[in-house]
């Protein structure tokens, strides 16, 4: 004899009841702001590869500046190839912000976050001893605003 339950179910599915692809379904979750940082936009003449002196990873983070007596710095990307864009997403439509760029000879696979790979840490380590980076910069003159 069968449970109630699994007759509701079969009743259920056989009206076509349960998950759809209804397109306004879909349209009605809110798709969150993001603020994306390309390697292209930062090399400039920093060769990226796996040729000894080129930038073989970087750490990526954004200040929020909108209020500059009071910049917000949000957690740190994790360690990416040099070759790959990072992505930070939830920035407030509105706020300004500026991008710190830490740039490593080492892999991405070598660094590890201070804290865990999820701590948003900006300082590395590697090999379990603190990582120091290359190259160091920023985009302070090109603020992005978010919008």
């Amino acid at each position: 004899m069968r449970p109630s339950w699994t007759l509701a179910l079969a009743a259920l599915a056989a009206l076509g009841v349960g998950c759809t692809s209804d397109a306004t379904t879909l349209s009605a979750v809110p798709t969150p702001t993001s603020l994306t940082l390309a390697p292209s936009e930062f090399l400039g003449a920093v060769p990226c590869g796996a040729e000894p002196g080129a930038m073989r990873s970087y750490v990526a983070t954004i200040v929020d500046i909108t209020t500059p007596d009071a910049p917000f710095t949000l957690p740190s990307s994790p360690p990416a190839p040099c070759s790959a864009s990072v992505s930070f997403r939830y920035v407030v439509p509105g706020h300004t912000y500026r991008a710190e760029i830490d740039g490593y000879e080492a892999a991405a696979d070598d660094l590890t976050p201070f804290g865990g790979r999820f701590s948003g840490a900006r300082a590395m380590l590697s090999g379990g001893l603190s990582a120091t980076p290359r190259w160091t910069g920023g985009c302070a003159d090109d603020a992005a605003t978010a919008a």
